[in-house]
């Protein structure tokens, strides 16, 4: 496969691909960049019926780098594919970090795409093992989660709590439109069903009202930790 016309967004070249054979077609899954510039890559997708001559989507790229805020590049891509769902994992390069410019930082990074709708998708947001007595989580603890194609929100959490404890902690929701700066007032927030000596859950429904959030953890109980503090986005479209 050849890398796009002038001005196509993948004229400067393809990354490292990845060819898989499902239901009697191959797909390819690639990283493309742009001829002038640094190379900003995103991800686009091809597919061939005899294994050699490569059809490129009309519609590439399928999973833009201004998806994830800050990325520089979504490279060497591999794919799994799991209907209704796609995962496509890549390295991600940053734009800036720490003061420092790409390519200097490199990731892990997964896209997802989804093939039919309706669709629900369960993203973890935060895995935390112990949260000590009056402490929160920082926004930089937690990932970004894109809204931008979701209908559907809703936050599940769940902690253990000391047989002594006297308070639950709470949810704090964070609204960016950038998906770089975050407001620091709540776009929502909730407490957690508060159960001493036991694993409390509680789940809320939300309106996605912005393109992108974030959440934090707060310890409401001054003196003692909480632990096994988990968040999970349930995004519905």
């Amino acid at each position: 496969m050849e890398k796009g016309e002038f001005g196509d967004w993948d004229d400067g070249g393809i990354s490292e691909a990845e060819v898989l054979y499902h239901n009697g077609v191959f797909h390819m899954f690639y990283g493309g960049t742009h001829l002038y510039g640094p190379r900003l890559e995103s991800i686009g997708y091809a597919y061939s019926l005899d294994g050699y001559n490569f059809i490129k989507y009309l519609r590439n790229p399928v999973a833009v780098r201004q998806a994830n805020p800050n990325a520089a590049a979504f490279a060497e891509v591999h794919a799994i594919i799991e209907p209704p769902f796609i995962y496509l994992y890549h390295t991600l390069r940053y734009e800036k970090r720490d003061n420092k410019h790409f390519p200097w930082f490199e990731d892990l990074g997964v896209q997802v795409l989804v093939t039919q709708r309706p669709f629900s998708l369960d993203m973890p947001v935060l895995n935390i093992e112990s949260l000590a007595g009056g402490k929160t989580t920082t926004l930089a603890d937690s990932p970004p989660v894109s809204l931008g194609h979701i209908t559907r929100l809703a936050l599940t959490a769940e902690c253990t709590y000391k047989a002594n404890a006297e308070k639950p902690i709470r949810i704090h929701v964070r609204g960016s439109y950038d998906g770089l700066k975050y407001d620091t007032t709540d776009l929502y927030s909730f407490e957690n069903d508060f159960k001493p000596g036991q694993t409390a859950r509680k789940t809320i429904e939300l309106d996605p009202k912005v393109p992108f959030i974030k959440v934090l953890v707060e310890n409401q109980d001054q003196s003692r930790s909480v632990s096994d503090i988990r968040v999970i986005a349930a995004l519905g479209g």
